[in-house]
């Protein structure tokens, strides 16, 4: 598969928007992240602490990972429901932070000062809660997590719990045993696998979402300068464009031309053969226009049935040729393609020193006024 194929799957797509996911389903997708971690720790502990003489108090190590893999499994499964039946209430993330919590301050009372990775382990993950939930959930659980900390470190400073109950052997060599250094380091390898999952899945997510909003902004702007119908630049691209080109030549001293061009008789086109034949005499049109000019021109729609071309670097007398060829080609097409003859008339005017945006127009279309009053279908200039 390659890395485009691969972006395009279904799979990826669906995690690149799981900030958009319900409540219930991205609670269903931590449970299942988190289940794996923990089955495998609790199994690791059996092997490691259950045949021979134990640093800790296996039976309620295994009371602890048992109540939180039966909760876990609860949770997917009521998570798993509510996805089917199309939920979206918030109470879900509330009880796996609870429940989740509930479980690393259980792990922090069995074995103390050991234990404390578990509440750094459950503050990232309150942490990863605030991105993938949402500001709410999150606050909730970096709230949980302090405040169960602190509860539970005063306590203990008071001699109201009893330090580290989880621990048998109390001896410096603690750090010192095989199985503890191994479990330790498997636990913490899970903790940062489990951690980067959640990272990246959140981080691809909003990046994905950054890029869909640069995406979503790019085509509303795109479609705020086009004309609907023809596809064609809208009176808004066409001021834009002829503005900078105006400033360009300006300038530079270079030449600029501006053609009108306007539809003959296409009133009694819309009253003879409806609005639907006029509005396809327009599309025809604007594809033979656009396709008879430079790259570099620009042919939009002017308003109702006219269209204007801006062609930079192009002198009085080549524009007017350009206009004769489009003419003659709109003529020959008009006859090919409807059922009644269509015609278009041009005025073209050049850019001259001073020339505003307005009296450029003005002069295209003072040209384009006199081909229509000398019988139409004709090419006039003011060059």
């Amino acid at each position: 598969m390659t890395v485009r194929a691969f972006r395009k799957s279904h799979f990826v797509n669906a995690f690149l928007t799981i900030t958009e996911w319900s409540y219930a389903a991205r609670t269903l997708l931590i449970c299942g992240l988190l289940l794996p971690f923990h089955l495998g720790y609790f199994v690791m502990t059996w092997l490691l602490f259950d045949q021979t003489p134990s640093l800790v108090n296996f039976e309620l190590l295994q009371v602890v990972l048992s109540i939180w893999l039966i909760v876990l499994l609860a949770l997917s499964s009521m998570s798993a429901w509510m996805v089917h039946q199309g939920s979206d209430a918030r109470w879900p993330v509330y009880m796996l932070i609870f429940g989740f919590g509930s479980v690393m301050f259980g792990f922090v009372y069995l074995f103390g000062a050991m234990g404390s990775p578990y509440v750094a382990y459950y503050i990232l993950s309150a942490l990863s809660i605030l991105v993938i939930f949402d500001a709410r959930s999150g606050a909730v659980a970096l709230a949980y997590a302090f405040a169960g900390s602190i509860t539970m470190a005063f306590a203990e400073s008071k001699g109201l719990i009893a330090p580290a109950p989880g621990f048998v052997m109390r001896s410096v060599d603690v750090m010192h045993d095989a199985r503890w250094t191994v479990t330790t380091g498997v636990w913490i390898a899970m903790v940062f696998c489990f951690l980067y999952l959640i990272i990246w899945m959140v981080t691809a997510s909003r990046l994905h979402a950054m890029q869909q909003l640069e995406e979503s902004k790019a085509e509303v702007e795109r479609l705020s300068i086009t004309d609907a119908l023809t596809g064609l630049g809208n009176r808004r691209r066409l001021d834009q464009h002829l503005k900078n080109e105006i400033e360009r030549a300006s300038r530079t001293n270079a030449t600029l031309a501006l053609m009108i061009a306007d539809v003959d008789h296409f009133k009694q086109i819309n009253d003879k053969y409806g609005h639907l034949a006029g509005d396809r005499s327009l599309q025809m049109i604007a594809n033979l226009l656009s396709g008879g000019v430079r790259q570099y021109d620009l042919v939009a729609r002017f308003g109702g049935e006219e269209f204007v071309i801006i062609a930079p670097d192009m002198t009085g007398q080549s524009a007017i040729e350009m206009a004769e060829r489009l003419r003659s080609k709109l003529e020959s097409a008009s006859q090919l393609e409807q059922p009644f003859m269509v015609t278009v008339s041009f005025g073209v005017a050049s850019y001259r020193l001073g020339d505003s945006s307005t009296t450029l127009i003005e002069r295209a279309d003072t040209a384009l006024y006199r081909a229509k009053a000398a019988g139409r279908n004709r090419v006039f200039s003011t060059a």
